[in-house]
Order: structure tokens, then sequence, then C-alpha cells
């Protein structure tokens, strides 16, 4: 059975600009990335995993500077956990240095022993977990292009879809893998081919327009083109 949770999102989105998976994903994370600072002070294991993992990835930790102003009370706790608990896995080589020659004695071993005494402080660099916020994601996504693969043969979805921008490429690919019979794979390949040949059109007559003999048309619907096509190979970058 279609999760109608997950059905009514993907229709709302086909709304919206960009890709809708893409769109139901951001809107998850940004939601998750609110209740966890809500909730950050009280739970312990959801502080004990911030702190393995360091945080957050680049791009979550990107949204989460984003969000700074109103989180960065929660911000500063996480960070200093992280921060903390790395500077206790590491050697002091300051204080080393200070008492005995010992940081003379540590660059002047043999290379086995220095490589070990490497290995140990780039381990301690590494997260142990993966960012929590690319999990959460992920299992987004996958509940998402599952509903959607499931749903090509309901017309009122097909037809949103249809009137959306469509998939970007890396959720394309993921729906075609997962779609559940043939009716379903043509569908959303036509689909798909439809409105790319739609977007490469307009960036035909947006290239078209940018010539100095026919500026004076100015622009209509072609005029972000531009914008929907990065959308459309990278996945929706913009809100």
């Amino acid at each position: 059975m279609v999760n109608q949770a997950y059905y009514q999102d993907l229709i709302e989105a086909c709304g919206q600009d960009g890709c809708p998976v893409c769109r139901i994903e951001q809107t998850t994370v940004e939601k998750a990335l609110r209740a966890l600072f809500f909730e950050l002070t009280n739970d312990i294991k959801l502080r004990e995993h911030l702190r393995t993992s360091f945080g957050f990835c680049r791009e979550h930790a990107r949204l989460t500077f984003e969000h700074g102003k109103q989180d960065a009370l929660g911000v500063s706790i996480i960070y200093n956990d992280v921060i903390t608990n790395i500077l206790r896995s590491l050697p002091d080589l300051a204080q080393a240095g200070s008492s005995g020659g010992r940081l003379t004695r540590l660059l002047g071993r043999l290379p086995r022993e220095l490589a070990e005494q490497v290995s140990a402080v780039v381990g301690a660099l590494t997260p142990q977990r993966r960012c929590m916020l690319c999990r959460h994601e992920e299992e987004t996504r996958q509940a998402a292009v599952k509903v959607l693969t499931e749903s090509l043969g309901d017309e009122q979805f097909r037809r949103a879809l249809e009137g959306s921008e469509g998939l970007c490429l890396a959720h394309l690919r993921l729906a075609l893998e997962a779609v559940p019979d043939t009716e379903s794979y043509a569908a959303l390949l036509a689909i798909s081919r439809a409105q790319m040949e739609a977007l490469n059109a307009e960036l035909a007559e947006f290239i078209r327009k940018n010539d100095y003999r026919f500026r004076d048309e100015g622009f209509g619907g072609e005029g972000d083109a531009w914008k929907r096509a990065l959308n459309k190979i990278s996945g929706t970058l913009s809100k």
C-alpha cells in the first residue's frame, strides 16, 4: 500500500520549483534540524552521536550555518563537545616539546613508529559515525522514490509529475532502478524525456535571445531556464 503521507508530499512538491524528491529531502532535513536543536540539551544519545560524527557533514553544516542565528547556542554546544573530544584524543605536542625534549625524540623516531603515531592522530581526526542528517535524508529519499514509482499508474499523480519540472538526474536514476513494472518504466521515461526536451528548447531560446540581433524581443519563461537546468542536472539548488 502506498504511503499516503509521502504521496501527498510528492503531489505538493510537484507544484513547486525543482525536483519533487529534492524538495521533500530539503523540507524533511530542515524539519529534522529544527527538532534536533529542540531536543539537544536533554537527549544523551543524540549528543553522543553528534560528538562521534563530528557534528554534521559539510553540506549539512552549511545548512546549519544558514540557521545559525536562531540555533547559535545549540551549534556551540555540539561543537564544544566535538572539539573537546578531539583534543582529548590528540597527543599534547606542545607540552611534550617543553618537557625533556620529547617532541624532538618523537620527530626522530624510526619511520615505522612515526607512521603508527600519525595513524593514531589521523584516527582521532576521523568521524566514527555518519552525519545523522545524511542518514535521515537517505531514508527520506528511499521512501519518496518508492512511493513515486508505485504511483506512476495513478492518473492524478502522473498528471502532477508531468506538470512539474521533473526529477533531477540523480533521482531519475534511482526511480528508474526501482520501477515495479514495464508500464511504470515507460511512463517515467516518457515524462522525463519530454521535460528535458522542453527545457533544452528553452535553453536554446535563451541563448538565441542573448544574441544582440534579438535582444529587443525580451525574455519570457525561458529567462530562468539556466537555473532549471542546474536543478535538473545537479539536483535542486534553490529553495
